[in-house]
């Protein structure tokens, strides 16, 4: 089975929900994968296991390494900051303005980085295992950057203005609400990838190998 086959597959004709199609994938490689993706995102258990054993793998999940534990909690508390200082701030105040900018480069470029990590050392190893795994991520991280960018440059602009004593109300207004989007996308992307990209992982390398990845991103 591959991603097209996943795609094309009449279950799910005229639908757009990706994460069912990468249930549908990975449930067509194991049994066993598709067991444990059901269990994470809280779907029922269809394969007739005791829930004695459904409790014994949700323990041994909760000990294995989580990939994306620790970056993706820092980006979740940088957005939340940022998100909550933007609706703060006197976008016409060239203070409360600079203190924003400050924050956004900062957050944007600790998730420009991290996106980059998973692209040369975790997805590249995935797509090494099994073809085509590594896709969807991928695809929305290039999604993700181009709003991410619209935004970066709309806060240099707001700076700008605030340089020249102009009035950046408006421009203030469309930010916090950009931002706002930007924010509920980029959640679910991170609950995606925690959800059925971490158990990819989890199938495909042992948690010494996952450590092994971590260290190559922090040598990078």
């Amino acid at each position: 089975c591959t991603f097209e086959f996943a795609r094309w597959s009449p279950r799910f004709a005229g639908e757009n929900d990706h994460m069912e199609r990468r249930k549908f994938l990975t449930t067509s490689s194991t049994a066993l994968t598709g067991f444990f993706i059901h269990l994470s995102t809280g779907a029922r258990d269809y394969t007739g296991v005791p829930d004695n054993i459904n409790h014994q793998n949700n323990r041994s999940m909760a000990s294995r390494m989580k990939t994306f534990d620790v970056p993706h909690k820092g980006i979740r508390n940088g957005l939340s900051q940022l998100s909550l200082l933007s609706g703060k701030t006197n976008y016409n105040d060239r203070k409360e303005v600079e203190r924003l900018n400050k924050l956004g480069k900062e957050v944007f470029l600790l998730m420009t980085t991290h996106a980059q990590d998973e692209n040369d050392v975790s997805l590249k190893y995935l797509e090494e295992k099994m073809k085509g795994a590594s896709h969807h991520d991928m695809e929305e991280h290039v999604r993700l950057h181009i709003m991410q960018s619209k935004l970066e440059k709309m806060l240099n602009y707001i700076w700008i203005n605030a340089e020249k004593k102009s009035d950046a109300s408006d421009l203030g207004s469309e930010f916090y609400n950009s931002l706002a989007d930007f924010h509920s996308e980029y959640l679910h992307h991170m609950s995606e990838e925690e959800r059925m990209t971490q158990q990819l992982l989890w199938d495909n390398f042992t948690d010494q190998e996952l450590a092994q990845h971590r260290v190559e991103i922090m040598k990078n």
